[in-house]
């Protein structure tokens, strides 16, 4: 076996499932084919070609090439009858049906009748087919049947053996040639900053789509040849390398190239002859896309020089470390080979009607992306292949719309900056378009004006309800204590522009403590207790308090030489006072509230909100929860967190607050009841907290609107929750931004994260790569914000600069966190994400020390290294695919029992191995589990 069947041999090994190594053909005829006519054709094109008639059975634990002589071979031709309807459905049962590749035929053909057409669909393994030989195979089979069914004779010898071509061995010069051009390559750096985290095990599901490109592009690619003198097919090639590196990949970029090494001598030989060539590309060394062609060209004309090695003589040679299954070179493939083209020019008609191709599109891709260009005269158009472990459909889609409109511009403007280039199509603009907040700004009542007004048209209606006691408080009671505040306030020395401290629990006695402090025109500093006293003290003294009201320690006012408001008290039977404000007490610019942000310096960042920031946000978040004055909400929030929505939108429509009492917060059971007791409309809570709650008393959710924050919101918690009838609302909040600086109404369907949506109206939100520049829908980056909703922080968490081409500076707020934009214009956070891929490693005192100690020997063993122990990863040790066929051998020899071959793959370290697969061994005599069919035939044990 020559390296391309050995490396493919393995990949059927470890995914037996998988029709990624599939080559699948079809053809529609209206003509009505006859079935013993194309099983005559199909045993004269099998006994025609050698390969064909090739597999691959193991003999002493290895594989081996072996041809069934020609004479009495007959191909697998099956037939069939299906409606319309049903034919793409057994088209793709047909094609994906797994091969075996010891005792199988690898190829097959069916005859599907369909009421008005018959479809001929032959499917052959790559192990012995490659694209120009599926093209080969289609035309020769086409002819016979042609001439069988017309009983005339063999003009052109079609009948008769064509001489096998023998694959080139690599040579010394090639070796060494690939082997310096790939030193220190890492697949890391094919990484693409879009699409998902891949799952433990390789799946190899993927998809297909086709791209028809807009005729300028065909006629600016075809224009453009000449001037940047290069093919049209190395054109495409450096878009697509541009395409890469815009989306995260390189700068030191490869993408394998599939090359046909076989002179004029080999065309008429069926078998898989092509190579894969990789071309490794540093994106640092061209400034201008006529440089990138260039560089692009003169790689491609190198490499098809040594195009006898493929990567997996590579792995042999040298030992060379595999990832896994997947290819340790590569993560994207460029492919200049028009099948469709091929195959009409090839066999244009069968039985005497014309033939058309049926698209089979495939739904398995070994790579993360594959782009192959189909052009003519008159089109030019892309069939993209995706593999769903690295990316989704959408992410494909954007991107292949990106790649017309780069390669519009580029051949436009050749001698333009990289830089420069497009890295958003029209449909990335139409997203961003659609992005923008669903409700816009609107002039929202300063909240101490509406709140005054409330209690002047409903004077007797219920403002707070204590959580824990029932006591009811109505609109007049808390104005009236807040006035008398206010006079606490006066006579303590507080007035207009300075901070007054607010040490009291959720409540009316905080409640109206702010209300005083507003209509004096004075901003408030809340304290939270949770933090330690020094914090506390630090911030009095930061702010410059001089009044405090409430209960604050006598040492933390004290440091800060503050005075504390004496109540005075209300006398019996008096009735209440009218709060009466200072006039332009809170207008928009008036300081509200004084809050801090402590980074990881320790070292306090104070944050000034606004009267029109904070309105801002309680009309944002009136509006996208559409409250109205029927809805009671749930005051449970500590201070420092968006508290102010809990508080205060309901009291500026009207409605009432119940208060959640100390800790009860974070006591689901106490929430549940609670929200259930007073029938609450909205609350918000961190997602883990709803999650408990909803087991306590599951009933309560039905009808109720539920915000959740504070932390990511897990897919099943959400779906839990909206099972159970509620409204589920996800957010993400600023230290800068009183309120939720994004929100999203949560639906079905959901994927691994959920959305928090888009930012509060009036503000806008880019996702800037490492180099400040706007991320396009779909790719990953920091999350920035801009806008008038963000109260004024420190200067270092701001920037300037233009985010678009021609546009005047914008000022934005870095929030720290990554991100990405999805296609539906909903903002995406990462939270640090990771696919949980079941129980991590084990460790050695989890598994059986002797075992343990035999795999050690093992690896030690087949890797030639003494410096290896229990938690050796294979692969990262300088173990390939090639070496873990050997170790699993070798393992059966010391142990006296195999482990199944994916298990080097899926368990990489000899403790986890041993914790994997070690439970089994023993069960049977002899010291290992009795082998099945199957992993005889793997090593070696039911040869043919």
């Amino acid at each position: 076996m020559n390296g391309k069947e050995r490396g493919l041999w393995l990949f059927q090994q470890l995914a037996p499932d998988s029709a990624a190594n599939h080559i699948t053909m079809a053809l529609r005829s209206r003509a009505r084919l006859d079935y013993a006519v194309l099983r005559r054709a199909a045993t004269v094109i099998a006994g025609r070609h050698e390969a064909l008639r090739r597999h691959f059975p193991t003999h002493d634990g290895h594989p081996v090439r072996s041809v069934r002589e020609a004479a009495g071979f007959q191909p697998v031709v099956e037939t069939m009858a299906v409606t319309s309807g049903e034919l793409q459905d057994t088209l793709h049962d047909f094609a994906e049906r797994p091969f075996d590749l010891g005792a199988d035929q690898l190829i097959r053909i069916a005859h599907i009748g369909t009421p008005d057409a018959d479809v001929v669909c032959v499917t052959g393994h790559h192990i012995i087919l490659d694209g120009p030989s599926a093209v080969l195979l289609i035309r020769e089979l086409v002819n016979v049947y042609n001439l069988l069914a017309a009983g005339d004779a063999d003009p052109g010898g079609l009948f008769s053996e064509v001489p096998a071509l023998a694959a080139t061995p690599p040579t010394a010069r090639g070796l060494n040639y690939w082997n310096e051009q790939l030193a220190g390559v890492d697949a890391a750096h094919m990484e693409l900053e879009c699409g998902h985290p891949r799952p433990p095990e390789p799946t190899f599901r993927g998809g297909q789509f086709i791209h028809r490109m807009d005729s300028r592009v065909h006629e600016a690619l075809t224009g453009s040849a000449a001037a940047l003198d290069a093919t049209g097919s190395l054109i495409l090639l450096a878009t697509f390398l541009l395409l890469l590196a815009q989306h995260g990949a390189g700068p030191d970029l490869t993408v394998g190239v599939p090359v046909d090494p076989r002179g004029p001598a080999g065309r008429t030989s069926v078998g898989h002859h092509t190579n894969i060539v990789v071309l490794r590309a540093d994106m640092r060394r061209a400034k201008t896309f006529r440089e990138l062609v260039a560089m692009a060209r003169d790689t491609f004309l190198t490499a098809i020089e040594h195009a006898d090695v493929v990567p997996d003589d590579l792995l042999m040679s040298s030992g060379g470390r595999r990832d896994g299954i997947r290819n340790p070179f590569f993560r994207h493939l460029f492919n200049y080979f028009d099948f469709n083209t091929a195959v009409l020019s090839a066999a244009p008609r069968l039985a005497g009607e014309p033939v058309e191709v049926v698209e089979v599109a495939r739904r398995h891709c070994q790579y993360d992306l594959e782009l192959m260009v189909r052009s003519d005269a008159h089109r030019t158009e892309l069939l993209v292949v995706h593999g769903d472990d690295a990316l989704d459909r959408a992410d494909a889609l954007a991107m292949a719309a990106r790649f017309e409109s780069l390669l519009l511009a580029a051949t436009r403007e050749p001698d333009s900056s990289l830089d420069l280039l497009p890295r958003w199509s029209d449909r990335d603009h139409h997203v961003l378009r659609r992005s923008r907040p669903p409700h816009p700004v609107r002039n929202a009542p300063e909240v101490l004006a509406g709140i005054i007004a409330a209690a002047r048209t409903y004077p007797e209606a219920i403002a707070l309800v204590d959580g824990a006691t029932g006591r009811k408080t109505t609109y007049a009671a808390l104005l009236d204590a807040a006035a008398h505040k206010r006079a606490d306030l006066l006579d303590a020395g507080a007035s207009a522009e300075s901070v007054v401290a607010l040490d009291a629990h959720r409540g009316v006695e905080l409640a109206a403590g702010v209300l005083a402090a507003w209509s004096l025109g004075a901003a408030c500093l809340v304290l939270d207790h949770a933090q330690p006293a020094e914090r506390i003290a630090h911030q009095l003294e930061r702010c410059d308090v001089r009044v405090l009201l409430g209960d604050a320690s006598g040492q933390a006012a004290s440091t800060a030489g503050a005075t504390k408001a004496q109540p005075t008290g209300t006398a019996p039977g008096a009735t209440w006072q009218p709060l009466r404000p200072e006039p332009d007490a809170a207008h928009a610019g008036a300081v509200a509230f004084v809050t801090h942000s402590w980074g990881p310096s320790q070292q306090p960042e104070e944050i000034r909100v606004t009267h029109g920031n904070l309105a801002h946000a309680l009309a944002d978040f009136t509006d996208r929860l559409d409250l109205t004055t029927a809805d009671s909400g749930l005051w449970s929030s500590d201070v420092g967190a968006p508290w102010y929505l809990e508080a205060f939108v309901p009291l500026l429509l009207g409605g009432h607050v119940v208060t959640v009492p100390g800790s009860g917060r974070t006591d689901a059971s106490a929430m549940a009841h609670m929200l259930d007791r007073y029938d609450v409309a909205v609350a918000q809570a961190a997602p883990s907290v709803w999650r408990a709650a909803a087991e306590y008393t599951p009933g309560w959710i039905a009808g109720r609107r539920l915000v959740c924050g504070g932390e990511p919101l897990p897919p099943e918690v959400a779906r839990y929750l909206l099972v159970g009838g509620a409204r589920v609302f996800n957010c993400y909040g600023l230290a800068q931004y009183p309120g939720w600086m994004f929100m999203d109404e949560v639906r079905e369907p959901l994927g691994t994260l959920v959305p928090v949506g888009q930012p509060t109206a009036g503000s806008e939100v880019f996702v800037l790569d490492r180099q400040g520049r706007p991320q396009p829908p779909g790719l990953r980056g920091s999350i920035c914000v801009s806008g008038p909703a963000p109260a004024p922080g420190p200067d270092d968490g701001w920037d300037v600069k233009a985010l678009r081409l021609h546009e005047a500076p914008t000022r934005y707020l870095r929030t720290g966190e990554r991100g990405y934009r999805q296609y539906d214009g909903r903002l995406v956070l990462l939270h640090d994400h990771t696919i949980e891929s079941g129980p991590g490693p084990a460790t050695t005192e989890e598994a059986d020390a002797h075992l343990v100690a035999q795999l050690v020997a093992v690896w030690r063993e087949i890797l030639q290294r003494d410096d290896l122990d229990a938690d050796t990863d294979f692969f990262t040790a300088g173990g390939n695919s090639l070496l873990a066929a050997l170790l699993v051998v070798r393992i059966e020899e010391v142990v006296g029992a195999a482990p199944p071959l994916g298990s080097a793959f899926a368990a990489r370290t000899p403790a986890a191995m041993a914790a994997r697969w070690g439970s089994e061994v023993g069960r049977e005599a002899g010291g290992g589990p009795k082998p099945t069919e199957d992993d005889r035939a793997i090593k070696g044990e039911a040869n043919e």
